[in-house]
C-alpha cells in the first residue's frame, strides 16, 4: 500500500504541478558495462542534460523480474521500485548543465542470458505541455555468478562453518576422472539443501542425479550427467516446461569445469 500512495503521489507531481520550468533539448545519456553476474552488484549511471531547473521530471525504466536496486548518488531525486519498474522522480531537477544519478543492480540467480532495459524521460513545459524522450536501452548478458560478498556475509550471519565441512563429504561428482560430463544448473543456494528441501524450493519433482558444486562459498545444484549435449539439453528443456527458470548446461572434464563449446569439441575428436 506504502508504494502505491508514493506512486500516486509521484504521479500527481507530473499531471498537477503548472509552474514548471521550460525544458527543452533533453538528452538523456546511460553509461554501463554489458555484462552483469548473477548475485553481485553493477553500477548504472544517467546522464540528463538540458533539464537545468525544470520540472517535474520523471525516468522510469522496466527491469526483468528478479532484480534488486539500490542508490548510490540521487541527484536531488527520489528513487523507488515497484516490481520491476524503477522510478528516478525530481519535482524540480537540479540547477546545472547536466545531472547525474547512479544506482546499482543485482540480478538474482534466477535470470541468465542477454536482457534489455528500457526506458523513458518525461518532463512538464510551463505551459503544461509535456515532453519525453527515450532513455538509450540497456544491453547486458548476466552471467553465472558467485556473488562472493554477499554470500560470505550470510555464511557469516548464519553460522554455517560447520555445513561447508559437511558438504564436502556430500558432494557428488566425477573426481579422478577426465571423461567429460554435462549437467543442468538449476539452482544457487547459500545453504545446503537436502534433496526434499531442493525440490520444494524448485516446486517440482524429479528423478535425476543431483550433483552438488561448492563455488566461493555457494552451493551449485546442477541435475543430470550426460556423456551428451543433447542428453542435457533435453533435461534443460524438461526443467523450463515444469516452471523452472534460469537453467543452463553446464560442462565438467573430470573436476574441472570447461565451457559448453570446449566439451563438444572434446566429444566430436
Amino acid at each position: 500500500m506504502n508504494r502505491l500512495v508514493k506512486i500516486i503521489c509521484q504521479l500527481s507531481i507530473l499531471l498537477f504541478i503548472t509552474e514548471a520550468a521550460e525544458c527543452q533539448q533533453i538528452s538523456v545519456s546511460v553509461s554501463n558495462k554489458g555484462e552483469w553476474s548473477q548475485g553481485g552488484w553493477s553500477r548504472i549511471e544517467i546522464m540528463i542534460s538540458g533539464a537545468d531547473g525544470c520540472g517535474p521530471c520523471r525516468i522510469v525504466q522496466y527491469f526483468p523480474e528478479g532484480v534488486t536496486f539500490r542508490a548510490v548518488e540521487t541527484a536531488g531525486s527520489d528513487i523507488f521500485s515497484v516490481d520491476n519498474e524503477l522510478n528516478i522522480v525530481w519535482a524540480r531537477m537540479p540547477a546545472g548543465k547536466s545531472a547525474s544519478v547512479v544506482y546499482e543492480v543485482m540480478p538474482g540467480y534466477e535470470l541468465s542470458g542477454q536482457q534489455e532495459i528500457t526506458g523513458r524521460f518525461y518532463g512538464v513545459n510551463r505551459d503544461k505541455t509535456r515532453i519525453t524522450t527515450e532513455v538509450p536501452s540497456i544491453k547486458v548478458d548476466i552471467m553465472p555468478g558467485t556473488g562472493e560478498m554477499e554470500a560470505k556475509e550470510r555464511l557469516t550471519r548464519q553460522s554455517e562453518h560447520d555445513i561447508g565441512k559437511q558438504a564436502a563429504k556430500e558432494v557428488s561428482g566425477i573426481k579422478g576422472s577426465n571423461r567429460v560430463v554435462f549437467r543442468v544448473q538449476i539452482l544457487t543456494s547459500s545453504s545446503l539443501l537436502k534433496e526434499e528441501e531442493l525440490k520444494e524450493r524448485l516446486g517440482i519433482t524429479f528423478n535425476d542425479k543431483v550433483t552438488v558444486v561448492p563455488s566461493g562459498g555457494l552451493y551449485r545444484y546442477q541435475a543430470g550427467e550426460c556423456s551428451t549435449y543433447e542428453c542435457a539439453v533435453d533435461i534443460l528443456e524438461r526443467f523450463r516446461r515444469a516452471g523452472v527458470s534460469g537453467v543452463f548446461v553446464t560442462a565438467f572434464r573430470g573436476d574441472e569445469q570447461i565451457s559448453v563449446g570446449q566439451a563438444r569439441d572434446i566429444i566430436r575428436k
